[in-house]
């Protein structure tokens, strides 16, 4: 489970980042009720630390990529590759989640494809958000 208050940036809906914000805050004061929160969330959620490091990543997110990460190794995404709509692969910095962390900022209204290994390409809406602490620093800095 990751370490929230190593927390840095999550990739989920709106309504799940908030939750996962509240996680993260509730943790801080030693409040475990929201440990499991992501694990159980429908939709792919993972977590990095500040250098892009998978700290955490919940089933629905191993569906979407098809494949595990090895935690702590795997940078930036579990995709193989990203692509545009289009086909073009992304380069690195065009990916949502380092902009995320290099910019301390949510990236919003990119619509990409995630490469599997099998080779297929699902489409989806990423949504890389690096969370704060009330002070607004950035949780894990």
């Amino acid at each position: 489970m990751a370490n929230f208050s190593d927390l840095i940036a999550v990739n989920g809906s709106a309504a799940q980042i908030g939750l996962l914000q509240h996680a993260a805050e509730a943790r801080s004061r030693g409040d475990d009720f929201y440990r499991g929160v992501p694990q159980v969330l429908p939709a792919a959620v993972y977590i990095t630390d500040s250098n892009g490091h998978t700290t955490f990543s919940n089933e629905a997110a191993a569906a979407l990529w098809g494949c595990r990460l090895e935690l702590g190794q795997s940078e930036w995404c579990g995709s193989w590759n990203l692509f545009w709509r289009e086909g073009r692969r992304l380069l690195h910095g065009e990916c949502p989640m380092p902009l995320a962390l290099m910019e301390g900022r949510a990236v919003r209204g990119m619509e990409v494809m995630a490469e599997r290994p099998d080779g297929s390409r699902p489409p989806f809406l990423p949504f890389p958000t690096p969370l704060h602490e009330s002070s607004a620093a950035l949780w894990g800095r």
